[in-house]
């Protein structure tokens, strides 16, 4: 070629062939590399995972920045810092599915509550309609609270949770009611209802107030717990969650093979009533049975029984009602 001499030309092919080497080593590099996952889509990935895992929720307390790394090895520093910030934000309330992130506070103390703020505020309380019950819980049942009811058999348990039923869905309050032994005494609900009634509307309307489920077993309550009551709960605006009982589902269910699995089941579900009382705000009433208390090493306050389920349960409820017969009558004057 005009113009070029051999080690012009020669010199030519290197470059090109460098060139061709480079775009190669490139285009491998760009395959092998790969993409950086953003801060949605490893979030929606690592809530799959827990959706499998557990029944877990995508909240602050069950995801960890170790966790988040290890799970998206390629992703930076940044993007982790960012993803975990979200799941901070969507569990204080500021960040939804639907509308995306609300205003955020720039001061951090709006986060917090000062102890003079919780005086003032106080906290709400369900009626029980009963004064010894309102003094014994101090005004009422505590919103956002595990009350438990305990006793022996034929003390009254189920009575207390049919009456508390009853009274919150006369003053229009919507309540949840799992029942977990034999079948629901709808005629002794009915009879109380109608005390409070003057109408046959008005008793139609408060019996529409209370949504009754019959649970089989711990897998079933769990799967209710999990999947079911939430929506209700939002739906309905429910104010009352009662349980009668939770000792039916552990003792009688035959698949539990050993004390592991129990305690495994029993802090499934305490953290699940815990999860949701102080969530939506409501109180929630657990019906428990009572064993003999030979041979234990705790206090008994002088009785021959102690609340069943273990130490362990005690951890998810906030206030313990042991309830026994007596021979005084309460009547009104």
């Amino acid at each position: 070629m005009d113009g070029f001499s051999d080690e012009d030309l020669l010199s030519q092919d290197n470059t090109t062939t460098s060139m061709i080497n480079e775009s190669r080593t490139s285009f491998a590099d760009s395959k092998s590399r790969p993409r950086l996952l953003t801060r949605t889509e490893i979030l929606d990935a690592y809530e799959e995972k827990l959706e499998f895992k557990d029944d877990k929720e995508m909240v602050i307390e069950n995801v960890s920045r170790v966790g988040l790394a290890k799970f998206a090895r390629h992703a930076s520093k940044q993007t982790i810092d960012s993803a975990l910030n979200t799941v901070a934000w969507k569990t204080l309330g500021y960040l939804n599915d639907e509308n995306g992130l609300k205003e955020v506070p720039d001061n951090p103390e709006i986060l917090f509550s000062s102890a003079s703020d919780i005086l003032k505020s106080g906290i709400e309380k369900l009626d029980m309609d009963c004064p010894l019950f309102n003094q014994v819980l101090n005004g009422g049942m505590k919103c956002g609270t595990v009350t438990e009811i305990t006793g022996e058999s034929g003390s009254g348990k189920s009575q207390v949770c049919l009456h508390a039923a009853s009274v919150q869905a006369v003053q229009g309050n919507p309540v949840i009611f799992l029942q977990t032994e034999s079948s629901f005494p709808l005629s002794r609900l009915s009879q109380i209802i109608l005390e409070r009634s003057e109408t046959e509307e008005e008793i139609n309307e408060t019996m529409n107030r209370i949504f009754i489920k019959k649970i089989q077993s711990y897998s079933h309550m769990l799967s209710v717990l999990n999947k079911d009551i939430e929506a209700l709960i939002k739906d309905r605006g429910v104010k009352l969650l009662i349980i009668d009982s939770i000792t039916a589902i552990i003792r009688g269910d035959k698949d539990i093979e050993d004390v592991g699995e129990r305690t495994e089941i029993l802090h499934s579900v305490g953290s699940k009533l815990q999860v949701l009382c102080n969530k939506y705000k409501i109180p929630v009433v657990v019906v428990n049975q009572v064993s003999s208390a030979i041979d234990y090493p705790g206090h008994t306050y002088g009785r021959k029984v102690i609340p069943s389920l273990g130490p362990m349960w005690t951890t998810f409820i906030n206030t313990r009602l042991f309830v026994s017969k007596t021979d005084f009558k309460v009547s009104k004057e």
